[in-house]
């Protein structure tokens, strides 16, 4: 067994001594290791798969996830204990090489007990010593199929030696937990959205939970999921659980692997689950959306419930009047002129957002602040009591929506899957979310983009107002756009491009090129200017004595950045291109404020390898200044399911090129192209006049959600757009 072998040194090995406590532990670990291993579960046994599946690289034959929270009255000193546990169980079974390479670096979550057996064609076994295993480091991404449900971070890996074809790999973790309750009322654990499919088949697989009294769970099937069933079966033979307990099963066989397509979504098109488990002392100090005890709530959430939740948040707001006070009183004393509802509420997102970077985070250096605003029930909480203070409570709403990735208000269960915000000024007026660094009001997330959502007054005298469904506003591809202007030159030795290039962005597109180029103390700057009265270029909290020190560290908190600036946007740039050179940066505008919306700035840079050599001619690379394009392959032409992208947009480069004397363009026309449809549109349009070549491509994607069926207008304008970025221009000696 895996566990005698790992207490006792290998051959020729000098024997370790391990203390009383780790003999006990081993001692219990092969406890629990024969226990699963030996486990009657028919399912288990098998090692066959159906002929269809013969040509797979691995078959999952079987796996269990079991959930154990029990409620036990007595503990050490006689306190009062949660005692939670997690078993996981796979029996994975290699068909090919493919497998055995992918299977020989194993992952699984740090845990209290760990196995692994190794089941071989001709029926003996090998265990693994999973203590040979090392952590995986912090960003290192684990592939899909070993991720918890649970999204636990703290993985580790093993080397599994000598796998083969046919093999079958069997192993199962568990981790448990002990929680003295104490004063501690409510506990929320992980909310888990999944699908039953995934990277390869599965023959078999359940999910069993035991639930005891205090304990609560919501769990719902989606898109022809089976449905979770009691089932004394569930209970793993060791478990002793109260008589109060239920246990629930959900079993689901003979699943396909999930089909990797791109811009899909497998939440609304896959067989899909939701559920939470909660501890609830006493219901009535709930925030969630409960059923009862040890039963299943499976009932979609109504607006009602929603309102109700929400409004006990916004009664609790206690903790808000600080900043709410600092707002309200900001515009009362210097925004006399403000009367509208909208504008006071446009002026409070914004004072607060400069508030919340500049006053709450930091004082000095600007270089520590966190990217994320306030979360949304925290939003709510202050917007709200910001708007009562400003005497427009009347004419504000609250609004509570389910992001379009996982679903939508039709299919709300768990209190996690709401996203909150506030509307001002009834359908003419304005959404409020959460604010971020650098986004502006009428930037809305795309996941909230179109979505339905239910509305509601925001006072809490009128919490039983009704609540009616509005839809959050899309956004165009207008809205979303990228212009680039390129003035290029090529080097005397024609090896060279020489490239000013000025870009501005616009909406949803801004938000990662604001994080390289634009500089906390620089847009601090900006907004002390715009908002506070007694601005001074050296702020008065300085001390005079300390302002010398106060400048020397701007400066090198600008050398540094800059330096890291450009290390960003030249690794950005090599993504499409063999950067030469990145010589010059210039920032024009910061695309960050109410009246401002569009990012620019100017870049000169050097590209080579775009240029070769063809006789007495050139070849340029012309199409490659468009960027790289997707390639739609062969496999992706036949689609199964809906497209789902992220949002709108129009791209536009406008490419200004000055030949050189004695060259001509002789093959302009392979630069006409013009593809347009109701998905989106690849236009290129030539000119040479007077020794320059000007080209403009347009790229739109007009849509972000398109059935299966319109897939091939899509590929339609992708293809244009990649078979132009092949395009050469033959440069013909005069």
């Amino acid at each position: 067994m895996l566990f005698a072998i790992s207490m006792h040194a290998q051959k020729g090995e000098k024997q370790k001594a391990y203390s009383s406590d780790e003999l006990r532990r081993f001692k219990e670990l092969k406890k629990k290791s024969d226990l699963v291993f030996n486990d009657n579960d028919p399912d288990f046994k098998v090692t066959d798969v159906p002929a269809g599946w013969k040509g797979e690289s691995a078959v999952v034959l079987c796996q269990k996830y079991y959930y154990n929270y029990d409620y036990t009255a007595s503990g050490v000193m006689g306190g009062k204990f949660i005692a939670t546990k997690e078993l996981i169980r796979r029996r994975i079974k290699l068909f090919d090489r493919a497998a055995v390479d992918a299977f020989s670096e194993f992952y699984f979550m740090k845990s209290n007990a760990t196995a692994f057996r190794i089941i071989k064609p001709d029926g003996s076994s090998i265990d693994v010593d999973p203590k040979k295993a090392i952590d995986v480091l912090a960003g290192v991404t684990v592939p899909r199929f070993y991720r918890s449900l649970h999204y636990h971070t703290a993985y580790k890996k093993i080397a599994i030696p000598d796998l083969e074809p046919g093999d079958i790999i069997d192993y199962f973790y568990e981790s448990s937990e002990m929680t003295l309750l104490e004063e501690q009322k409510h506990i929320n654990y992980v909310p888990v959205i999944f699908t039953l499919s995934g990277t390869y088949p599965v023959l078999k697989q359940k999910y069993a939970f035991i639930v005891d009294k205090h304990f609560f769970i919501n769990f719902r099937s989606f898109n022809g999921a089976p449905e979770l069933k009691q089932s004394e079966s569930a209970l793993i033979s060791d478990d002793k659980v109260s008589k109060k307990a239920k246990a629930y099963v959900l079993e689901d066989g003979n699943r396909e692997k999930s089909k990797e397509e791109r811009w899909t979504n497998e939440y609304l098109n896959d067989p899909m689950i939701k559920f939470q488990v909660y501890y609830v002392a006493d219901q009535n100090d709930s925030y969630d959306f409960l059923g009862k005890s040890t039963e299943v709530r499976s009932e979609i959430v109504s607006g009602e419930e929603v309102r109700n939740v929400v409004m006990k948040y916004v009664k609790s707001n206690s903790a808000y009047s600080v900043v709410s006070d600092k707002v309200s009183s900001w515009i009362n004393d210097h925004n006399e002129k403000v009367t509208g509802a909208v504008d006071k509420a446009l002026l409070s997102y914004y004072y607060w957002r400069y508030y919340y970077e500049y006053k709450e985070y930091d004082k000095f250096t600007a270089t520590t602040k966190p990217v994320s605003g306030p979360g949304d029930r925290d939003f709510i909480c202050t917007m709200v009591e910001i708007m009562k203070e400003l005497d427009i409570l009347n004419k504000t709403e609250i609004v509570a929506l389910v992001p379009h990735n996982i679903g939508n208000i039709n299919t709300l269960l768990l209190l996690s899957e709401l996203e909150l915000g506030i509307r001002v000024g009834g359908d003419k007026g304005v959404i409020l979310f959460p604010f971020e660094r650098h986004s502006r009001h009428d930037e809305i997330s795309y996941l909230y983009q179109g979505q339905e959502a239910y509305c509601f007054s925001a006072d809490v005298k009128t919490d039983a107002a009704p609540v009616r469904r509005i839809t959050i506003p899309a956004s165009t591809y207008e809205s979303n756009s990228m212009v680039a202007d390129f003035n290029i030159r090529l080097s005397e030795d024609m090896e060279l491009l020489e490239i000013k290039r000025t870009s501005y962005y616009k909406g949803l597109l801004k938000e990662p090129y604001c994080e390289m180029t634009l500089m906390a103390s620089d847009y601090h700057d900006s907004d002390r200017k715009l908002f506070d009265p007694d601005y001074t270029e050296i702020p008065k909290w300085v001390n005079k004595d300390a302002a010398a020190e106060y400048k020397n560290e701007k400066e090198e908190e600008r050398a540094e950045f800059e330096k890291e600036q450009k290390e960003k946007l030249e690794k950005v740039l090599k993504n499409d291109f063999e950067v030469e050179s990145y010589d010059q940066f210039r920032l024009m505008k910061k695309g960050r404020g109410q009246t401002d919306s569009i990012l620019s700035y100017e870049e000169t840079f050097k590209l080579k390898g775009m240029v070769n050599k063809a006789g007495r001619n050139y070849s340029l690379d012309v199409g490659k200044l468009i960027g790289s394009q997707i390639k739609i392959t062969d496999d992706e032409m036949k689609r199964s399911h809906d497209i789902y992208y992220n949002f709108p947009k129009k791209l536009v480069n406008n490419i200004s090129i000055e030949l050189p004397k004695g060259y001509v363009p002789d093959n302009m026309q392979v630069l006409e192209v013009n593809v347009e449809n109701e998905a989106g549109t690849f236009n290129a349009v030539a000119v040479y006049e007077s020794g320059t070549i000007t080209i403009t491509t347009t790229k739109i994607y007009k849509t972000s959600f398109a059935t299966m069926d319109k897939w091939p207008l899509w590929v339609s304008f992708l293809d244009a757009a990649y078979n132009f970025s092949q395009k050469k221009l033959i440069l013909k000696k005069t």
